[in-house]
Parts: C-alpha cells; sequence; structure tokens
C-alpha cells in the first residue's frame, strides 16, 4: 500500500513550502511571537492559488479535497508563518461551500480566494456542553434574528472581515455570518499558551438577516460535527 502524497500533492507541498519559506524570515518568527498577522506572506499564498484550492471552480478556487488543506497546513507549521489559513480555510469558508447559500458563496468565497476577506469560527462558549450544544441565543424576528450571548477562544477576529457563530434558537441550532464591526459585538482580546491572538466575543442584540443565514436553525448540530 502506498501512502505516499503522490505527485500533484508533492507539487502543492513545495509550493506553498517555497511561498512561506520566503516569508518564514526571523522577523516573521518574531511577529509571530507578538500575535502578528503577515500580511506579505499571506498575499502570497493568495496570489498563488492556495487560499482557494479546496473552493469550487465557480468562485476561482481549484475544487481540491481538505487533504490538500492539511498539507498546506502542515507547511504554515513548519515555516511559522502567522497566517489565518486554519481560520478562514477550515473553520470559515469550507462550512460555506457545504451548507450556505447561492448568494452567501457568490458574496464571500471569491474574496476569501484571493485572501482579500479572512474568515474565521466562534464555536467555543463559556460552560458549553460542546461544540454542537451552544448556549448563545437566536431570537428570531420578523426581520431575521437577535444574537445574545458569549464566545470564546475566537482566533484572527482583529483580522477577519466575518465570523461564523453558531447559536439556538427556538427550532435548533443554526450558523450565522456576523460581521466583526456589526453594532452590539464586543470582542475582547487574549492571548492563548501558544501565543496565538484569541478573542472572546460578547453578543449583546446583534442583529442578523436572512442574506447571514449559513446553517438554518435545526440543522445546526449536524453542521457542527463537520466543522
Amino acid at each position: 500500500m502506498d501512502f505516499g502524497l503522490g505527485d500533484d500533492r508533492e507539487a502543492l507541498r513545495d509550493l506553498a513550502r517555497d511561498v512561506l519559506a520566503h516569508h518564514g524570515s526571523a522577523d516573521a518568527l518574531v511577529a509571530a511571537e507578538e500575535g502578528g498577522f503577515h500580511g506579505d506572506a499571506w498575499r502570497a499564498l493568495g496570489d498563488a492559488g492556495l487560499l482557494g484550492m479546496a473552493l469550487p471552480e465557480a468562485y476561482g478556487g481549484l475544487d481540491l479535497s481538505f487533504v490538500d488543506v492539511c498539507v498546506l497546513l502542515e507547511q504554515v507549521g513548519v515555516h511559522v508563518v502567522p497566517v489565518p489559513v486554519l481560520s478562514s480555510l477550515v473553520m470559515g469558508a469550507l462550512p460555506i461551500v457545504r451548507y450556505g447559500s447561492p448568494a452567501l458563496k457568490e458574496t464571500w468565497l471569491p474574496k476569501v480566494a484571493t485572501g482579500e476577506t479572512i474568515l474565521t469560527g466562534a464555536w467555543s462558549e463559556p460552560g458549553s456542553l460542546g461544540q454542537s450544544k451552544p448556549n448563545l441565543k437566536a431570537q428570531a424576528t420578523q426581520d431575521g434574528w437577535i444574537l445574545h450571548g458569549k464566545k470564546s477562544f475566537v482566533p484572527d477576529v482583529d483580522v477577519c472581515g466575518g465570523i461564523l457563530v453558531s447559536g439556538v434558537a427556538d427550532s435548533g441550532v443554526g450558523i450565522w455570518l456576523v460581521n466583526p464591526d456589526r453594532a452590539g459585538l464586543r470582542t475582547v482580546r487574549t492571548v492563548s499558551t501558544n501565543l496565538q491572538p484569541l478573542h472572546d466575543l460578547d453578543f449583546d442584540s446583534v442583529v442578523v438577516g436572512p442574506g447571514d443565514l449559513v446553517v438554518p436553525p435545526g440543522e445546526g448540530e449536524v453542521a457542527l460535527a463537520d466543522v
């Protein structure tokens, strides 16, 4: 049995290695320790097509697999360049690919593929029984929902353009896409034990509409088992 990557994935690994090695200087490592974001490396990954590797071709991607994303993530770890590949591609874009509406995909995925926009996911909560059992409340209104509650340990909030947020409505768990500048959302920066910058989020009557819905209430538990 052959456990090798294969020629295509080896070429992908080599491309990712070359891009990240070019930007993996001592200054980049210092920036990582200080919780920085390497904008030049991020733009280079986008220019190389690596940020869209697992996105559909219709939205500027390469329509590759999650295994290919893991090859890129490995190289990010090897070179310790502070870029939000895990947040934007895995926590943010892939749930939209699988569950988002055509309008949501058209709005967000092309910008993720180029690196113009960064996404992240807010799944953890203080006192939660697990990722698929959020306590954050989504109160239904005529025009959408109002979010009340807290999220913790959310990565890359300070550089993102959208946050996928899980919550529970009367009809069950759902997922919404929230702009970090939305009224009523307060962010508090913390630092993890590995010096990665994280944020705690406080949702105080944050209004979201039908266009912000990623996964309808009642279908979110299944979706959260995938992310």
